[in-house]
């Protein structure tokens, strides 16, 4: 058994076509630095900041609302590229009304933890 990864975080990162950070996993998980005050678009870094170059802005995210895809090679804002990814969404962001994730078929590499879901219900249900 080793300690090395006490401190590591595995996340997509969920990079755009830009090379931008999108995944909310990256939210607050940084630690701060006095010297690295702004991130690469000159935004403030928050204590503590998202990992990587750019602030992702958690008041951006809205809460998940009708269908989404669970597919590694899909593209698009209304994708995931893994179920985690997916589960990662709906605990940080919740739900206002109903939600459907729509899985390609094939292998899905990993494990997903299905977390407590703000805003579910058994008006807002997520399948």
């Amino acid at each position: 058994v080793s300690n090395r990864d006490d401190n590591s975080l595995s996340v997509d990162p969920l990079y755009d076509p830009g090379l931008y950070a999108g995944s909310i996993g990256l939210i607050g998980a940084g630690v701060s630095v006095a010297e690295v005050d702004v991130d690469i678009d000159g935004s403030p870094r928050p204590d503590p900041p998202t990992i990587g170059a750019n602030e992702i802005d958690p008041a951006s995210l809205s809460p998940l609302e009708g269908a989404y895809t669970v597919n590694p090679a899909g593209s698009g804002d209304r994708n995931f590229p893994t179920l985690q990814a997916a589960m990662d969404a709906l605990s940080m962001m919740g739900v206002s009304g109903s939600v459907t994730l729509r899985v390609a078929s094939g292998t899905h590499e990993g494990q997903a933890v299905v977390p407590d879901i703000p805003g579910a219900s058994a008006t807002n249900l997520v399948r």
